[in-house]
């Protein structure tokens, strides 16, 4: 197996933890902001400085992710993340083509609804056709072998009729 390579969501990491840093990356997204761009920087500040746990309350600052506090931090990565407005225009997108989905899920249904009862009614028109059919043949005890094939025959019918409605829907 080959070397492995890890591979880090920020875009630099490992600089100094000094204010001008700290004002270029302001400076760069000010600029991003003015240009409209989608994206933002931001900080983690990591590496805490000597006894930075030790503020006499004995409590801990690092979050979640890692980083610690910005006094805390002597370096800091930096993150390409979206900007808000970005976010609101895409939870925007995305709730309208929601609501186009379920405005086309419906029309789909009411289709397929429409179309089960027109085939639905041809069925059942068909079976009343032969069951007509049947009532106009006189059935004597001699012919009951013929009634029980027609039965059979209207059966197999409407297995079929069946079955291509369900395949249709």
């Amino acid at each position: 197996m080959g070397k492995q390579t890890k591979f880090h969501r920020h875009l630099v990491r490992g600089i100094e933890n000094t204010e001008e840093n700290r004002k270029k990356i302001s400076d760069i997204n000010k600029l991003m902001r003015k240009s409209d761009s989608t994206s933002r920087l931001i900080i983690k500040y990591r590496k805490p400085r000597e006894g930075y746990n030790s503020n006499g309350d004995g409590k801990s600052y690092s979050y979640t992710d890692g980083s610690v506090r910005k006094e805390d931090g002597t370096i800091f990565s930096i993150y390409l993340t979206n900007s808000p407005a970005y976010n609101d225009m895409i939870a925007d997108i995305r709730y309208h083509a929601h609501d186009r989905y379920r405005e086309l899920a419906e029309r789909y249904n009411k289709l397929v609804a429409k179309i089960n009862t027109e085939k639905l009614n041809a069925i059942i028109e068909q079976l009343q056709d032969d069951v007509n059919d049947l009532g106009h043949q006189p059935v004597n005890v001699d012919n009951w072998k013929e009634l029980a094939r027609s039965l059979a025959s209207l059966g197999i019918h409407v297995g079929f009729d069946l079955k291509e409605l369900e395949d249709s829907a």
